[in-house]
């Protein structure tokens, strides 16, 4: 098993492969503030890094991340996580990896929202629920 991180260019080749994972993630996380086409954009773009889990050849999960610089610190903001419906625990250990990166890149940290499942799962990588986001919407 290992992490892949292809190159921008090669976002084309493994898009039809991950544009339903990153779909439903979004969808599942509310759907308004991100598209899969926006995904794709950032990942063309080079703003956004794809990390693919795979296993002797067979795509288990991607997740995307981008660089979040705020006034007083920078880190690695994870915008969604996505792959096949069971086996989880197979790939969430190349969290290390992806931490690695983030301490390569000047990074202060990293971060991610997601619904409450998430933080009992990353408890174990040493993450902490900070707030709990509500949203209303005028459209």
């Amino acid at each position: 098993m290992r992490l892949v991180t292809p190159k921008w260019n090669e976002t084309p080749v493994w898009w039809p492969r991950i544009e339903g994972w990153i779909e439903k993630a979004i969808m599942y996380g509310g759907g308004v503030t991100l598209y899969p086409r926006d995904v794709y954009d950032g990942l063309m773009s080079r703003n956004m890094k794809l990390w693919l889990a795979m296993d002797e050849g067979a795509l288990l999960a991607c997740c995307v991340t981008q660089f979040a610089n705020y006034q007083r610190m920078r880190l690695l903001h994870v915008l969604v996580v996505g792959g096949k419906e069971h086996g989880m625990e197979n790939w969430l250990h190349f969290a290390n990896e992806v931490e690695q990166y983030a301490r390569t890149t000047d990074c202060d940290g990293w971060e991610f929202g997601g619904r409450g499942g998430w933080s009992r799962v990353m408890a174990e990588y040493g993450f902490e629920p900070v707030y709990t986001l509500h949203r209303r919407m005028f459209v």
